[in-house]
């Protein structure tokens, strides 16, 4: 039964006297765990895009207070395609040159609910005489997710290693995964003179 106080008050609220009462407001750490589950899952479906695109992936970092997770991939297909390129020369040295050669890695943070992204993407500069397939600039060109700051020489083991640099602000991991895939399907064509190449959709 309702009170007499609670009917005054229900019929104050009706006609505006009483405002509604304010709905909870998010903590800050409850805001810190949903950026973190946002950032968590852009990174997962990055990660899971690359290997459906036939990458093996290492991820490493934190996902809580202020996420930094970076990405290594590299494709064993066209590992294996550079070797066997070399291997008429050198096998051992053919064998350490590809794993060099195409060993790439992206790393992601989420700064002011900004997701930020810098790394690189390996290129496999080999190409025939006559290629049949466009080159790599091409697909920069019109496909490009983020700023290409340069491409550039890593060395290790007195190896290099020629990579494209990116660097951007609110980049879609989806895109980004689907631009090293076909930086990584010209790479392959290209060794093999457009005789294979996964299909990048």
């Amino acid at each position: 039964m309702t009170t007499p106080e609670e009917a005054v008050r229900k019929y104050l609220k009706g006609i505006g006297t009483i405002p509604e009462e304010d709905p909870p407001q998010q903590t800050t750490l409850q805001l810190e765990i949903e950026k973190a589950r946002t950032f968590r899952y852009m990174i997962e479906r990055f990660v899971n895009d690359l290997k459906n695109y036939g990458f093996v992936t290492r991820t490493w970092g934190y996902y809580e207070a202020f996420p930094n997770v970076g990405v290594d991939f590299y494709d064993p297909d066209l590992e294996m395609l550079l070797a066997e390129k070399g291997e008429v020369y050198n096998h051992a040295k053919a064998e350490r040159y590809a794993s060099v050669q195409t060993r790439g890695s992206v790393f992601f943070r989420f700064i002011n609910n900004t997701l930020t992204v810098e790394g690189d993407i390996p290129v496999a500069m080999l190409r025939p005489i006559h290629p049949s397939d466009e080159f790599w600039r091409e697909t920069i060109k019109e496909e490009k997710p983020t700023d290409i700051t340069e491409v550039h020489l890593h060395m290790w083991d007195h190896k290099p290693a020629v990579h494209i640099h990116i660097e951007g602000k609110n980049v879609d991991p989806r895109k980004l995964a689907k631009f090293i895939a076909r930086i990584n399907n010209i790479s392959k064509r290209f060794i093999t003179e457009g005789k294979i190449g996964r299909e990048v959709i």
